[in-house]
């Protein structure tokens, strides 16, 4: 298991914790699914942004594109 699980865990729950604070209108709400996941991934990388070992990384909520061109994962 990787060593970093803790710290991947606690991000993700302080990411729901911003939303929900945040924007519980969002989940409580009519609001749409990507909506959602703007605001999500929002406070993800603002948080992600504090943190040494993801340096230079960013969120993208279209993982599947590369402006026109579907995205691949580097080996």
């Amino acid at each position: 298991m990787d060593e970093n699980i803790y710290i991947y865990i606690d991000i993700v729950n302080q990411t729901l914790d911003r939303l929900y604070n945040n924007d519980h209108l969002l989940i409580s709400g009519d609001a749409s699914e990507r909506a959602i996941q703007f605001h999500f991934a929002k406070y993800l990388e603002d948080i992600i942004n504090c943190i040494d070992i993801f340096d230079g990384l960013n969120v993208d909520c279209e993982y599947n594109r590369n402006l026109v061109d579907e995205k691949n994962i580097r080996q």
